[in-house]
C-alpha cells in the first residue's frame, strides 16, 4: 500500500508542486514484526510454565515436598538420618496372579486409583508417600518435621487404608487384600535415581507385613500403645525376625466402629 501527499510552495516566479509517496506495508513490517515476537514470548513462557509444573508434578511424585525444595535449592538431595521416624508399608495379596490375568492398562488403572486415594489419606495425617514398587506402597511419618506421635499417625494411615479397600471389595472381582506392616525407629533418606528410605525401621515393616493376614497388620509390641485406639489388639507372642532377632508381636485388627 502507497500512500501519497502533495505539498506545493513558492519559489521565486514558480509554484513547485512535492510529491511525498511512502509504502506503508513496509512501514507497518517492523509493527508486525514485533507483535509476533511478542506473542511468541508469551506463547513460549506458557509452554515454559506448563512444563515447569509438570516437571515438578513429576519429581514430587519420586521424592518429597522436603526433599524436592532441598533439590531445587541446591541442585542436590544431601543423605540425612532420622532418627525417630515411623512407616507403613503395604501390598496386596494375590496381586501377582490378577496382574497375569488381567489387562495391564486396566491393572495399572485401578492401582493407581487406589494409591491415588492412599496418597490422600497420608497426607490428610501428615505423612509422606515415599515410594511405590509395583503393588508395595511405603510412607512414612517423622521425617518432615519431627512428631511426637509419629506412630499414631501410621497407625491412623492404616486404618484408613483397610477402610478405604473395603468399599470396591464389595463389587470388585478382584479383592484388595493388603497386607500391612508398621514399623518405628530411624531411617536414612537419599536420593539415587529416585529418592528412598533405609534402616531399621523400614526393615521391620518388610518383615513384619509377611506375617499379615489379608486387611490386617502385625506389628511391634512397641507399638502397641499406638494401637490401641484405633485397632483391636491380640499377643501373637515371640517370633524370630530376619535380621532384627527375637520379637514380640501384635496382631491389630481395623475397629472401624472407633474410626474418626
Amino acid at each position: 500500500m502507497i500512500a501519497v501527499s502533495l505539498s506545493s510552495f513558492h519559489s521565486g516566479d514558480e509554484n513547485l508542486i512535492v510529491v511525498d509517496c511512502q509504502n506503508i506495508t513496509r512501514m507497518r513490517e517492523p509493527e508486525k514484526m514485533i507483535d509476533s515476537y511478542s506473542s511468541m514470548v508469551e506463547r513460549n513462557t506458557r509452554e515454559l510454565e506448563r512444563e515447569k509444573e509438570r516437571v515438578e508434578r513429576l519429581l514430587l511424585n519420586l521424592m518429597p515436598r522436603s526433599a524436592y525444595e532441598e533439590y531445587k535449592t541446591f541442585g542436590v538431595v544431601t543423605p540425612q538420618l532420622y532418627p525417630n521416624v515411623s512407616v507403613v508399608m503395604l501390598d496386596f495379596v494375590g496381586f501377582t496372579d490378577f496382574a497375569e490375568k488381567t489387562d495391564p492398562t486396566v491393572t495399572l488403572g485401578e492401582l493407581n486409583d487406589v494409591f491415588t486415594a492412599f496418597g490422600r489419606i497420608v497426607q490428610q495425617y501428615g505423612c509422606e508417600r515415599i515410594k511405590t514398587i509395583g503393588d508395595v506402597y511405603l510412607a512414612v511419618s517423622g521425617m518432615r518435621e519431627p512428631s511426637p506421635d509419629h506412630a499414631t499417625s501410621v497407625a491412623r494411615c492404616a486404618i484408613r487404608f483397610i477402610r478405604y479397600l473395603e468399599r470396591p471389595n464389595q463389587s470388585h472381582r478382584f479383592k484388595w487384600h493388603a497386607r500391612i506392616g508398621p514399623g518405628t525407629g530411624s531411617v536414612v533418606g537419599i536420593q539415587k535415581y529416585v529418592y528412598g528410605v533405609f534402616g531399621p525401621a523400614v526393615n521391620m515393616a518388610s518383615r513384619l507385613q509377611v506375617f499379615a493376614n489379608p486387611l490386617k497388620v502385625v506389628a511391634p509390641e512397641t507399638m502397641k500403645f499406638d494401637l490401641i485406639d484405633e485397632f483391636q489388639i491380640g499377643d501373637l507372642g515371640q517370633h524370630e525376625i530376619k535380621g532384627l532377632g527375637e520379637m514380640n508381636l501384635i496382631s491389630a485388627d481395623a475397629d472401624l466402629t472407633r474410626v474418626r
